[in-house]
């Protein structure tokens, strides 16, 4: 596993990380709160640029705010698909799923039968092509779930999703400490991003 601590984190950074998943299979990307949506929506559009279908995983916000942030960076995303887990806590109503939309139950419904894993084994299943999961945002799981449950959950994900050649990319904003026992060997590489993010 490969840990690098970048002081900076300009666009030209993101897409170096982008560009390494071309031949590793999963990334950690730990950022400063402050710069998380940035670094989310930088690393998202990066890469969709490959000609990857996305699916991800929002636990920040509703994934409307993240396609509403891509379409103004100018970024294509009929190629991209949600895990919604934030709508249904806000309003069952609107939560109906979509194409290109499934609402999960909450972040908290992380077991092997839940509606997170389980919308993203549905997205794999249906969409041709290379793929990747970017999941935007760790530290929601913590408060929603046991660390260990957290874990589990995210070593199940790399387990299911390396056989098929899928990338998956996890973002937080998790001090390195916190962070340790739960990436470490788990992970193909660990970033630590600091000050300033870059969109495209």
């Amino acid at each position: 596993m490969d840990f690098q601590v970048v002081d900076r984190a300009p666009l030209s950074e993101l897409k170096r990380i982008c560009d390494a998943m071309g031949s590793q299979h999963s990334a950690f990307v730990s950022v400063g709160h402050s710069i998380l949506f940035d670094c989310i929506t930088g690393i998202t559009g990066c890469m969709l640029d490959t000609g990857r279908h996305g699916i991800f995983v929002s636990l920040n916000k509703p994934h409307d705010v993240i396609e509403s942030r891509l379409k103004r960076d100018k970024k294509d995303i009929k190629n991209l698909y949600f895990v919604d887990c934030i709508t249904t806590m806000v309003d069952v109503k609107a939560s109906q799923n979509k194409k290109n939309v499934v609402y999960a139950i909450g972040p908290h419904d992380l077991d092997e039968s839940g509606s997170i894993p389980d919308g993203i084994k549905r997205f794999v299943s249906a969409i041709s092509g290379e793929k990747f999961i970017i999941i935007d945002a760790l530290r929601t799981l913590l408060i929603y779930n046991e660390p260990f449950i957290v874990s589990k959950f995210l070593r199940e994900l790399l387990a299911y999703s390396r056989p098929l050649d899928v990338k998956v990319i996890v973002l937080s904003y998790v001090g390195e400490n916190e962070l340790k026992d739960m990436v470490e060997g788990a992970f193909d590489a660990v970033y630590f991003l600091k000050d300033t993010c870059g969109s495209p």
